[in-house]
């Protein structure tokens, strides 16, 4: 995926298992006892903003990247805590 492309909220993967964007992030925020409030400030955007971005149908790469970085994880990595 190219930087202005964007993963959706919940894909379906190969065999059976669904990703849920929203669901990685809160549990790694959980896993490091981060709030949503304290991950706006390390990706430079507002709480509200960040509530309205984990509120929409899909979250930009580059977004997700930064979220990933700031979690200190790979995309990889956070993306794998959503699966269902």
């Amino acid at each position: 995926m190219d930087s202005a492309s964007a993963y959706s909220c919940s894909h379906n993967l190969a065999l059976g298992v669904t990703m849920n964007i929203k669901k990685s992030i809160r549990v790694a925020l959980a896993q490091k006892e981060m709030t949503q409030e304290g991950l706006a400030k390390l990706v430079g955007m507002t709480a509200s903003n960040m509530s309205l971005l984990l509120n929409r149908e899909s979250i930009p790469t580059s977004r997700l990247s930064q979220i990933a970085t700031a979690l200190d994880m790979k995309v990889v990595d956070l993306l794998k805590l959503g699966e269902d």
